[in-house]
């Protein structure tokens, strides 16, 4: 298979001149053409390649080229495209085009952002476990050195980071798939043999099958002469008996010990019940619509009175109760935190909290501005300073957007049914990331 990654590593110059990446930028501006035509993402690969042979490796190129290998090879191309951007900032910095700061910021910028996009379209299992912390460690060299350059806000890589690091925290918590029935069910005589298990391991399930019990399985092929001695025979027969006995009692102790253990305790309230068929049926039966209704009115009062973060306080309080139940006990230590962790997993930071407000208050310094310099004469901002903090207010509006105008994006669409799955759980995260934060900010003790 031929490699896809750059053959000669070094810095290029201003690629403009060169015909390949007129051709890929036109590629590339599909992403903002109103009809949004698919891109050929193989065809802005081969280019991005080109261009590297011909001009050598600059940041605006490597941006495509990066795109290009996440939308091929999903978070393996990602983590390459990346990695080749990280080592030319690294090493050349100096020379890396465009040198100036403001054009490095807003492709890097530009870069993130869609690349949240892609990774939101990724299917992630356990087979991506590797490539993830690959790539996770790539961003952190990446943070390091934008940090270095004062360029780590501007940049907008730390949604990204997070964003990767969710979804490593999900995926090593999921379970693992299990062995098939047939596979664990397998008849001795038919057991494969351990040179047959050492050729062909079971991919991310080292230890499906123990050692231990395949060359056990390869040793029981001489069976023990039986004992002549009626005496031994019955010595061990009575002691089989008793080894009988004693488990039995002492398994059913455990039993009801653990029984006793899984029982509710009663002061721990329950959760909201609806209605059951069941139920239904007996108010129906017995005529007694007017019972149900009652009922289900004051349930729909009760419902509209519960706080939008009721299962917050829901779950602070079940911990609340182990901690009171048994305060020395590990398990309860780990449930607390287990929840805090969850809750900071889901929780939003604090940069994309503040985002609006400095975009905000970064329009309202440049209308001041340019409310100074009405009745000054000889006094302007010159359009690059106009553009450093039109731009800069841009990105602090990026940094999150409002709930209210992905609601609005939803609602924009002709046919709700067609709602892509990524955009309504990017709305569901980010309203349960508001409501983890405001039940922060009005429960503080």
């Amino acid at each position: 298979m031929k490699s896809t990654e750059p053959r000669d590593i070094r810095t290029g110059g201003d690629p403009r001149p060169f015909p390949d990446f007129i051709a890929l930028r036109d590629e590339m501006s599909k992403q903002t053409h109103p009809a949004r035509p698919d891109i050929h993402w193989e065809r802005v690969e081969k280019l991005s390649l080109a261009l590297f042979d011909k001009n050598g490796i600059e940041l605006q190129t490597g941006a495509w080229y990066t795109l290009a290998r996440s939308h091929l090879a999903r978070v393996e191309g990602m983590n390459e495209g990346l990695k080749l951007v990280a080592t030319m900032l690294r090493r050349q910095w100096a020379q890396y085009w465009p040198r100036a700061s403001h054009p490095r910021a807003e492709i890097l910028s530009g870069l993130f952002q869609r690349l949240q996009k892609v990774f939101r379209t990724f299917t992630l299992s356990h087979e991506d476990y590797h490539p993830l912390l690959q790539l996770e460690s790539t961003l952190d060299s990446l943070s390091s050195i934008l940090a270095r350059q004062e360029l780590l806000q501007i940049s907008q890589i730390e949604p990204l980071v997070q964003q990767v690091c969710s979804a490593l925290t999900r995926v090593e918590n999921e379970p693992e798939p299990q062995l098939s029935a047939a596979a664990i069910t397998l008849p001795v005589a038919q057991a494969p043999p351990i040179g047959l298990n050492e050729a062909t391991p079971e991919p991310r399930r080292p230890d499906a099958i123990p050692p231990g019990s395949a060359v056990a399985v390869n040793r029981g092929n001489k069976t023990a002469p039986a004992p002549k001695r009626v005496g031994l025979f019955a010595c061990g027969m009575l002691t089989a008996f008793a080894l009988s006995a004693a488990v039995f009692i002492g398994g059913h102790y455990l039993a009801r010990s653990d029984q006793a253990a899984q029982q509710p305790d009663s002061r721990q309230q329950p959760l909201p019940w609806l209605p059951g068929a069941a139920a239904g049926e007996t108010f129906s039966s017995s005529g007694s619509a007017a019972g149900w209704l009652k009922d289900a009115s004051l349930r729909l009062e009760a419902l509209s009175a519960l706080p939008p973060d009721w299962h917050l306080r829901y779950g602070q309080d079940l911990i609340n109760q182990a901690y009171a139940l048994w305060p020395g006990l590990p398990g309860t230590k780990e449930l607390g935190t287990q929840w805090r962790q969850k809750l900071a997993l889901n929780g939003t930071s604090d940069d994309s909290l503040a985002g609006w407000h400095q975009g905000m208050h970064r329009l309202q310094s440049l209308s001041e501005q340019l409310n100074a310099l009405d009745g000054q004469k000889g006094r302007y901002l010159t359009v690059s300073e106009l553009k450093s903090q039109v731009f800069a207010a841009i990105q602090a509006f990026n940094q999150s957007v409002p709930a209210e105008e992905q609601l609005r994006q939803i609602a924009a669409r002709q046919e709700p049914g067609m709602i892509p799955q990524a955009q309504k759980l990017e709305v569901e995260q980010h309203l349960q990331q508001l409501i983890i934060r405001y039940s922060a900010l009005t429960n503080r003790e």
